[in-house]
């Protein structure tokens, strides 16, 4: 059983060249059942809101997951990509 929790509560940033502010108000939880070992690759879609007239935008990650036969499991994020609205 592998399970996923992500937390961007309180997240926030502050562009640099815009000095614009950002926040990333969302929590997700997956999970996946299987019986032995397995990879897998997921895709996580987040909306950061802007404050102000400044657009929002959507952020795109893959994350690519390998359980073990042992049951030890490994991540990497790859691909991120981001769409202004």
């Amino acid at each position: 059983h592998l399970r996923i929790h992500i937390n961007n509560q309180d997240v926030s940033g502050i562009g640099v060249d815009t000095g614009s502010r950002y926040q990333i108000p969302t929590t997700s939880d997956s999970s996946a059942y299987f019986g032995s070992a397995t990879t897998m690759t997921l895709t996580v879609n987040t909306r950061v809101v802007a404050q102000g007239s400044t657009p929002n935008f959507n952020m795109r990650e893959l994350i690519h997951v390998t359980v073990n036969a042992n049951g030890v499991t490994t991540a990497s994020v790859d691909n991120p990509s981001m769409d202004c609205n």
